[in-house]
């Protein structure tokens, strides 16, 4: 169904429809819309309140309602996977000592790294208590507050990075608008965010249990883009390329978006720029063990695969096996039918055998009895002929025929 005016799309259409009962979905873009829409008011959060990404958020809801680590779990467990992930990624486009602004940095280990790399890195928080945390964990610069309400230099950063951020903008345009007025001719953004699989809808991702349906948080998720609709929400912001990148996760997607193309640095680039600090080498060692480990886990795939593969053809060899077993089966029993039916036909053809026997020994004494009896009316014709009588009888047939007595026919 059509929804109230009051609600619109970032890319200011209001026609949205019905999605499922927390969003809708703007057809002009392919974009789902929380249909509990913050501002940019509800950002600035005030320490120890009950507000969204505050301490609670951080330490207890993520872990009961959504399963996920705290955050001080997390501030070890991220380092070496996500962390390292995006920072070669970074260092894949931008070499330090690029100024670095990471918005939604969260424990701040991505900040971190990118520091010992050698980047002039900060990040930003909304909440006072994750900020200090993060400032007393890895020891990081960290802003406090929306990016609207910092005073930073216009065209003074060469990377800003979105890790899992830009879903949670009330305002995506305003708020990025003033982030593109930070980056420099050459500034990148790097984004990862989920990506809503356009033409699917609500009752199929239901049907099909679909991963993606973890991303409709509402309140949380504001907007939900698809790869036509980021497309686009960056081209409006004068950023023309999307640069894909392999995503960590399945229901995510992972660009770079840049007013021009870009290329890639190499790796003899990237190293020799990391070995030029003891931190930076510590940086190029964890990258080295994460392709050492990329290399022995695409040969476990590779295994896993093989394994698979010949469990499958076990399977195969197995359903063979037992239908040629049921086939054996049903052979011998077939040829047992087969030997009983042959038995029952040659004790048929006995008894065929038998019964024609008996019927020409019959047919054998009638034809003997009916010759007897022939035989016998033969010798008594015969008798007749030779007796006086008949000879008489012979005689006078002649007489009779001799007096001119013969019957007219």
């Amino acid at each position: 169904m059509q929804l109230p005016l009051t609600q619109s799309c970032w890319c200011k259409n209001h026609e949205l429809v019905e999605f499922s009962p927390e969003y809708s979905i703007c057809h002009k873009c392919e974009t789902l819309v929380c249909k509990d829409s913050l501002t940019i008011d509800n950002l600035r959060i005030q320490d120890n309140s009950d507000e969204l990404y505050t301490k609670d958020y951080w330490l207890n809801y993520q872990t009961d309602v959504y399963g996920y680590p705290d955050i001080i779990q997390r501030a070890r467990q991220d380092l070496p996977e996500r962390c390292l992930y995006w920072l070669q990624t970074l260092l894949a486009y931008k070499l330090p000592p690029a100024r670095v602004l990471e918005l939604g940095c969260a424990h701040g280990g991505s900040v971190a790294m990118a520091r010992w790399a050698g980047f002039d890195a900060i990040g930003l928080e909304l909440s006072p208590w994750v900020v200090k945390f993060a400032q007393e964990v890895f020891e990081i610069p960290i802003l406090l507050g929306p990016l609207e309400d910092q005073s930073l230099e216009p065209n003074s950063l060469d990377a800003i990075v979105l890790y899992d951020v830009l879903e949670h903008l009330p305002d995506p345009v305003g708020t990025m608008s003033h982030a593109v007025s930070l980056l420099k001719e050459d500034g990148i953004f790097i984004v990862q965010t989920p990506q809503f699989q356009e033409g699917k809808t609500y009752s199929e991702m239901i049907g099909e249990n679909d991963d993606f349906l973890k991303q409709l948080k509402a309140k949380e998720h504001l907007y939900l883009f698809s790869k036509q609709s980021v497309a686009r929400f960056f081209e409006n912001l004068g950023f023309h390329s999307l640069q894909i990148e392999p995503q960590l996760f399945q229901s995510d997607m992972y660009f770079i978006a840049s007013r021009h193309p870009v290329t890639k640095n190499s790796e003899l680039a990237i190293s020799g720029n990391l070995l030029k600090t003891p931190s930076g080498r510590i940086i190029q060692a964890l990258t080295d063990k994460s392709a050492e480990l990329g290399q022995l886990e695409i040969k476990y795939n590779y295994s896993l695969e093989k394994i698979k593969y010949i469990e499958e053809q076990e399977q195969i060899i197995n359903s063979l096996k037992s239908e040629l077993k049921q086939s054996q089966n049903l052979f011998q029993a077939t040829q047992t039918q087969l030997q009983a039916t042959q038995s029952q036909l040659n004790d048929s053809k006995l008894e065929i055998e038998e019964l024609q026997m008996n019927k020409l020994q019959n047919l054998y004494q009638q034809v003997g009895s009916e010759q007897n009896k022939i035989d016998l009316i033969n010798q008594e014709i015969l008798a007749i002929k030779e007796s006086k009588l008949w000879k008489l009888r012979s005689l006078w047939f002649k007489f009779k025929s001799g007096l001119g007595w013969v019957r007219e026919k």
